[in-house]
């Protein structure tokens, strides 16, 4: 019997990411009547998901191409939208989706934790910068950590451009990012530049000239998300997986989160089809070299190898592991910083029949930098008083920014001190 978990999309963000992750999933399940395809799907087809959004365009598109993979009881949509404004999201979502909103949502939850052989968790996918997204689920993460104290909650939080989308985004970030330290388990971090980054690496040079699109991005994020927390065995294999199915999500926090204190991850990955000692070679060119030329220091990896249709990987492993440890900086102190998982199968329906992909999910000392990022121009801005009557409206107060500021402070001081060690 395998372990279920339980989908939270909020936003237009999440949503769409949720979406495409979704489908990844569905791909890896190519037997349905597996309890391999009930991780994150119940017997009658419906998806183990719940999806909020203060808008309904979103989700109305999502119910007119998939109306079949959803509860509508398992719906919840507005009609006015959050504004880009974590206080209208955390404090206002009564007058944006419903009074009983939070109420009707853990009831859904309740029910949906009910029809799962064994519950794990909720994977929440949303934005950092969107006042549905930050707020809101700011508010949802906090309820779901009160109702159920001791089942993990994993945050996929995407962070907007630092050239800006909304003037109000570094505000809704930090306030977001605090909430999410204080009441999940981990979370994987994705900055919307470092995506495009990614992507632009990993293009051939005819296509290097092309923008990246939205949808391209939202791909990325869920091919890579997929490709660490989704199942590892196959339903037609016969070769034992490493993980007890539908406990990836949180093997992977127990081995990148080892301190509740520490508990930012990222996740990148390449797909070639060569020998692994040859991919990981490329994969550090491509994704351990930043254009600063400094090195991130890293805490602890979980590298996951998909498409090992000839169970090769491990033939390499004494070189693969000493460069990859080379590559993320690992700290001395932990004696074991990367553990490896194992696949033969890839879940991306464009990955070729002998294509392999490694999957590295680090908690690494990049955070630091995005979060000096958002001290430094909300402490700017809140000095200059900028934009905060938009916050006192909804019911914030100077607490949120103090409490909120302190957080992530404290955050990044200890990363500092631990990566000192």
């Amino acid at each position: 019997m395998a372990a279920n978990n339980i989908l939270i999309q909020v936003g237009q963000c999440g949503n769409q990411i949720g979406r495409d992750f979704c489908n990844f999933i569905e791909n890896d399940n190519d037997d349905s009547t597996s309890s391999m395809s009930h991780i994150y799907q119940h017997y009658d087809k419906k998806l183990r998901c719940l999806c909020v959004d203060s808008e309904p365009k979103v989700i109305s598109n999502l119910l007119n191409k998939y109306e079949k993979s959803y509860r509508k009881k398992n719906i919840f949509s507005g009609r006015s939208g959050c504004g880009a404004n974590w206080a209208l999201g955390y404090h206002g979502f009564q007058n944006v989706i419903g009074p009983s909103f939070i109420d009707d949502f853990l009831n859904a939850l309740r029910k949906e934790v009910e029809r799962c052989d064994s519950y794990m968790g909720c994977i929440m996918l949303h934005s950092t910068c969107g006042g549905t997204g930050s707020g809101l689920g700011s508010r949802i993460c906090e309820a779901i950590r009160e109702e159920y104290p001791i089942n993990y909650i994993l945050s996929v939080g995407v962070s907007p451009h630092r050239s800006g989308e909304s003037p109000l985004q570094c505000y809704n970030s930090m306030l977001s990012l605090s909430y999410l330290q204080n009441y999940s388990d981990g979370i994987i971090l994705y900055e919307n530049d470092d995506v495009i980054n990614r992507i632009m690496s990993l293009r051939s040079k005819s296509e290097s000239s092309k923008a990246v699109s939205l949808e391209a991005m939202n791909s990325y994020i869920a091919r890579s998300l997929a490709g660490i927390i989704s199942p590892l065995s196959s339903p037609k294999s016969n070769v034992a997986s490493c993980v007890f199915p539908g406990r990836e999500p949180w093997e992977m926090l127990q081995t990148t989160c080892p301190m509740p204190i520490l508990k930012f991850t990222g996740i990148k990955y390449l797909s070639k089809g060569v020998a692994w000692d040859s991919l990981v070679r490329n994969y550090v060119q491509t994704n351990c070299r930043p254009k600063s030329g400094t090195v991130l220091d890293s805490i602890s990896c979980l590298a996951v190898a998909r498409g090992d249709r000839d169970h090769s990987f491990f033939n390499f492993m004494p070189r693969l592991n000493e460069n990859l440890k080379a590559a993320y900086r690992c700290v001395n102190w932990n004696p074991f910083p990367i553990d490896y998982w194992t696949a033969e199968k890839d879940c991306s329906r464009s990955a070729s029949s002998g294509s392999r992909t490694l999957y590295v999910c680090s908690n690494s000392c990049g955070v630091i930098d995005y979060f000096d990022h958002i001290l430094s121009k909300t402490s700017t801005m809140y000095e200059a008083k900028a934009f905060l009557h938009w916050y006192w409206k909804y019911g914030c107060c100077e607490d949120d920014f103090c409490e909120a500021r302190e957080t992530l402070q404290s955050v990044a001081l200890n990363y500092r001190d631990t990566l000192k060690q």
